[in-house]
């Protein structure tokens, strides 16, 4: 963990006529046809996304979609990449430095074949963004208060916050998700902050078993993560980033990405109650915790 923001998770767009496809599958289409007559349903003929498996736990989805531009239709290769491709160095999060490997590990599927270059220029959507901090659930809990008090009070659903608290059933449960990653927008995004450790020794248990074993389940417990997520180019652009290139992202400065939390937080949280303060966060140096800074602007 680097205290730094980074990306968790985003959607990578390449014109097909960029790439050599090694794996036919992913250019075949799936269809509904009907047993008696032999029509096909017009509604169902598209292209089905592959996922193809690193190791037990960790896999890249690819597929092939159509987009209309300026210049008219235009079909691209879509990757969708997340941290757990990272494995070992899953905290990390997608960034600069270990986006080779990641390339590397793209193009070792043997699937596409297509330039570094080309990857890094690749458009970019649904781009995820985290930030990880290591407390107590006692500091957690009292963060998450805090939120809750501050949070605009609504009578809609996608305006306030929902709480996600320990059951016996979900013991390793404890966070605030603001809105719905499908129904986000660029006035009411998807905002959530969670405790990661207990979601990595619970949901993603196995992932963990088999990549993270060096991290100490002490350590472990006491990770909790604050992300949100970029929907597309608008989205991007109203919150001030011009490039949404992977290499853009990748280049964003730290003070930008903590503004675009910032600027998110803001759709939620009331003006007067936006500086939260919670006492016991303040490192043995006594500087700002990562998610304290952001929300204090301080």
């Amino acid at each position: 963990m680097t205290n730094a923001i980074s990306i968790d998770s985003l959607k990578l767009r390449i014109p097909l006529s960029l790439v050599q496809v090694t794996d036919p599958i992913i250019l075949d289409h799936v269809i509904e046809v009907n047993e008696r007559t032999g029509e096909i349903d017009p509604e169902t003929y598209k292209r089905k996304f592959k996922e193809y498996n690193l190791t037990d736990t960790s896999k890249v989805k690819l597929g092939i979609e159509t987009r209309t531009t300026a210049k008219g239709v235009e079909e691209c290769l879509m990757i969708y990449v997340n941290s757990k491709i990272l494995q070992e160095r899953y905290f990390e999060g997608l960034t600069f430095d270990n986006s080779r490997h990641i390339y590397d590990t793209i193009q070792g599927l043997n699937v596409v074949i297509f330039p570094y270059e080309v990857f890094m220029r690749s458009d970019c959507t649904d781009i995820d963004f985290k930030l990880d901090e290591r407390m107590s659930q006692d500091e957690w809990n009292e963060l998450l208060k805090q939120f809750q008090l501050a949070t605009i009070p609504t009578k809609e659903s996608d305006k306030g916050f929902k709480r996600f608290k320990p059951t016996k059933k979900y013991p390793y449960q404890n966070g605030l998700q603001y809105n719905l990653r499908k129904r986000a927008s660029a006035s009411r995004p998807f905002l959530k902050l969670y405790w990661k450790g207990g979601e990595l020794k619970s949901k993603s248990n196995e992932y963990r078993s088999e990549h993270l074993p060096h991290v100490n389940e002490h350590d472990l417990l006491e990770i909790v993560r604050i992300e949100t997520t970029i929907k597309d180019k608008r989205h991007a652009k109203l919150l001030g980033i011009d490039n949404t290139t992977f290499l853009g992202l990748l280049s964003l400065t730290e003070k930008l990405k903590e503004d675009v939390f910032r600027k998110m937080l803001s759709k939620y949280l009331e003006k007067p109650k936006r500086q939260i303060e919670i006492k016991g966060l303040k490192s043995t140096e006594g500087s700002l915790s990562p998610i304290e800074h952001i929300v204090t602007g301080k």
